[in-house]
């Protein structure tokens, strides 16, 4: 976690969303192959982030201090 950013390397261009723990949708975008820059909420807590494209998804959980 940089600046508010979370910091990403995608082997390929995904879909994301980003998640709090009540199912609340609190960002999403697009990666593109190679690093990204994910913003993330400036409340603290736990949150999670789906990734997926036409053929792949899956789930990651990160914590915001």
């Amino acid at each position: 976690l940089v600046n508010n950013n979370l910091i990403v390397t995608s082997p390929a261009n995904f879909d994301y969303a980003v998640f709090d723990m009540n199912g609340k949708m609190t960002g999403r975008g697009k990666l593109l192959k190679g690093m990204n820059n994910i913003p993330v909420p400036y409340n603290s807590g736990v949150y999670v982030i789906k990734f997926n494209d036409d053929s792949n998804q899956w789930t990651e959980k990160f914590v915001r201090q």
